[in-house]
């Protein structure tokens, strides 16, 4: 729900209190952006592997830009279609 890693340790507070057993660990924002991290690798390497193996088309749009200070942003767009069979 696009909430901060912060509010995570409120959020286990609030089971509590609802009467669910939410263990001792992995209670910190630190914990939760782990998670979120590993959940996140997974998935792409997943879908990376789904349109090698598959050999689906895929197209690249490639955009750069830089600020009046000089500080360069570049943002890479993969773009496929996907099965969600395949995955």
């Amino acid at each position: 729900m696009n909430r901060p890693f912060l509010d995570f340790e409120s959020e286990i507070e609030v089971q509590v209190l609802n009467g669910s057993d939410m263990g001792q660990i992995l209670h910190s924002n630190v914990a939760c952006g782990n998670i979120a991290r590993h959940i996140c690798e997974q998935m792409r390497s997943t879908v990376c592997n789904a349109i090698v193996n598959n050999k689906h088309k895929f197209s690249l749009l490639i955009d750069e830009s830089t600020t009046i200070s000089k500080l360069a942003t570049m943002i890479v767009y993969v773009r496929t279609s996907l099965m969600v069979s395949s995955l």
